[in-house]
């Protein structure tokens, strides 16, 4: 290439025009007009061409055109060329962020004596948040580390990350790029059959628009209800993926019998996130609401009896906690208790 970073490295390989014959055969490389400039072993790759490696810049100088030159062993000049140093390209990190902005850092070179006073980062035409300086750079090869939050996006994809100073018009460095991405969210919960009731399970289909690219199947999902106690007895918390797209994700979620009534947060989360990301942000939640029911003496029968007493009845109840022993109720009739005997529950 024509050009080399200025931490240099980078093989270069000299070209002479056709029919061009050097005096001597060159053994070193200058990259720049100065009594500084470093030396450099040139390797013969065939007739009129050569390889060499750029040495770093010199320190007090910056990217921009200079003059090199082919040397003999003698370290006479026997052949010149125009050459460029250029600053690397900026690097962002994390590479996204969700359209609603983030923190990002950004390595940058070159940077102006003054900076960061007059300088502003731009994420495409978007100009965002105050800088603030990481870590200074300790030479003019190394990088200044930064952090700023890019602002929030109308929409996702990618745009160019660049740093202006002085004049609208004066973009110092250039070169990185960040992807907007929509983070997931629910568009849709909804109970199978009739409302989720306590001592009844029920099941919740959910469907959640842009999932996480790390969601391949249902055992990279944590789904986790939380605000109202569930049976034990009943098991733990299942849940199936119905359908799966990089746009949509539908997810039936299981939910085992709650013991009362109240508001049920069901939260769901990749287990692992997609860079620059945690699995807490890239998490769902919905709220269910658990409806109890009102406990009722349905049916008596009989419904009057002789004042002698005597008679068997039977009570109709619902509404009420699971029952499984006549233990489990007390029962009055006029006041006066009486011991059940439990006939059936369900």
């Amino acid at each position: 290439p024509r050009f080399c970073e200025l931490p240099g490295g980078s093989t270069v390989s000299l070209q002479l025009p056709r029919g061009i014959v050097l005096a001597d055969t060159p053994k070193f490389a200058t990259f720049w007009d100065a009594p500084d400039a470093s030396q450099v072993a040139v390797q013969v790759s065939s007739e009129g061409l050569y390889t060499v490696s750029c040495p770093p810049i010199a320190s007090g100088r910056a990217s921009g055109t200079s003059t090199g030159f082919l040397l003999t062993a003698a370290g006479v000049r026997i052949a010149a060329f125009t050459f460029r140093y250029e600053r690397p390209a900026s690097v962002v990190s994390p590479k996204a962020v969700s359209s609603q902005g983030g923190t990002v850092n950004l390595t940058l070179y070159e940077v102006p004596a003054t900076f960061p006073a007059g300088c502003k980062v731009l994420f495409g035409t978007r100009e965002g948040g105050s800088i603030t300086v990481q870590k200074r750079a300790a030479s003019n090869v190394a990088a200044t580390l930064i952090s700023t939050k890019a602002p929030q996006s109308n929409g996702t994809g990618t745009v160019t990350v660049s740093l202006q100073c002085g004049t609208a018009l004066a973009v110092w460095q250039r070169g990185a790029f960040l992807e907007y991405i929509e983070t997931p969210s629910i568009v849709d919960a909804t109970v199978q059959g009739e409302a989720c009731e306590p001592y009844q399970g029920c099941r919740l289909v959910v469907t959640i628009r842009s999932p996480s690219a790390t969601v391949a199947d249902i055992t990279h999902l944590s789904v986790v209800l939380s605000g109202v106690a569930l049976q034990e007895s009943a098991g733990a918390t299942r849940a199936q993926i119905l359908s799966l797209s990089r746009s949509s994700l539908t997810l039936l979620v299981v939910i085992p019998p709650p013991i009362s009534s109240g508001n049920m947060t069901i939260r769901i989360s990749p287990l692992t996130a997609l860079p620059g990301f945690t699995p807490a942000q890239l998490a769902v939640s919905t709220i269910l609401e658990i409806v109890g029911r009102t406990p009722l003496i349905r049916t008596l029968n009989p419904a009057e009896s002789l004042a002698t007493g005597g008679a068997t009845v039977e009570v109709h109840v619902s509404g009420f906690a699971p029952i499984s022993a006549s233990s489990d109720v007390s029962l009055s009739l006029g006041g006066v208790s009486v011991t059940p005997t439990l006939l059936y529950a369900e």
